[in-house]
């Protein structure tokens, strides 16, 4: 049995709201509900339980135009696509996301108020068997086993690809300019090969997805702190959203948030 919520918040900077998620079948953020949660009015929740899922955040991408069109897009395509991926291995998962980009770069070639809109994307696909995670992007994956909090996924970004190389320390890298862009997202023009990766799980692991909204808020060990201390999944996800939109001016971006447990 899984159990999971959602939160997602404008943010205390932004007037749109860009981001998206979905949380099993059929649960997104839809536009008319989108139009309410501007200048920080309305935090969206949800919540989730069933024997297995797909769990994704989206985040349509800052100086992209339209972006909250291909986050939509995004979680929309692999809500149309629910069966097909929960059956999928994992290198046919990795196919099925290089033609979700390939719908998102058609779909903005074709509008032009569209152009050039991307989106990140962090999913769980979790059946009774395993667990697979797909990345493209620098919103993250966060997996807590009882013991310790660890980001699963890797931030597909300039100043993150330097610092694996060692180009860049951490100092240098809070400093670098081009320290957010990205060179792997959702309307990419080209092939997109994703991060694909399936694992076997454990009774009482909770998993975190998140857009960049939330860590650029809360560093990991804050994050830790919260899953590591709270009671259940929707006490943490609150408290991670509060927490957040306490930092001010810090927390500029939207935030969205999926904590998911295996009960």
């Amino acid at each position: 049995m899984i159990k999971a919520v959602a939160f997602s918040n404008v943010g205390n900077i932004r007037s749109n709201h860009e981001d998206n998620f979905l949380l099993g079948r059929d649960n997104f953020i839809s536009p008319r509900v989108q139009i309410t949660m501007k200048n920080n009015i309305c935090t969206q929740s949800a919540s989730y339980e069933g024997e297995d899922g797909i769990f994704a955040v989206c985040d349509g991408m800052g100086g992209h135009s339209a972006g909250e069109v291909a986050s939509l897009n995004a979680v929309r395509w692999l809500n149309d696509c629910y069966e097909q991926l929960l059956c999928a291995q994992e290198d046919e998962l990795g196919e099925y996301i290089a033609r979700l980009n390939e719908e998102i770069v058609d779909y903005s070639a074709r509008y032009a108020n569209c152009h050039n809109m991307g989106a990140t994307l962090s999913a769980l696909v979790i059946t009774k068997n395993k667990i697979c995670s797909i990345n493209a992007g620098d919103s993250r994956i966060y997996r807590f086993d009882g013991k310790s909090v660890t980001q699963w996924s890797t931030d597909h970004t300039e100043g993150q690809r330097l610092f694996d190389l060692g180009l860049l320390d951490e100092d240098e890298l809070k400093a670098f300019p081009s320290r957010k862009m990205l060179y792997k997202y959702l309307g990419r023009k080209g092939s997109l090969c994703a991060d694909v990766a399936h694992a076997v799980y454990n009774r009482g692991d909770i998993f975190l997805l998140c857009s960049d909204g939330l860590t650029d808020a809360l560093c990991n060990e804050e994050i830790a702190d919260v899953i590591t201390q709270c009671d259940n999944v929707s006490q943490m996800g609150q408290t991670l959203l509060d927490k957040a939109l306490a930092k001010g001016d810090v927390c500029a971006d939207n935030v969205t948030l999926l904590l998911i447990e295996i009960l």
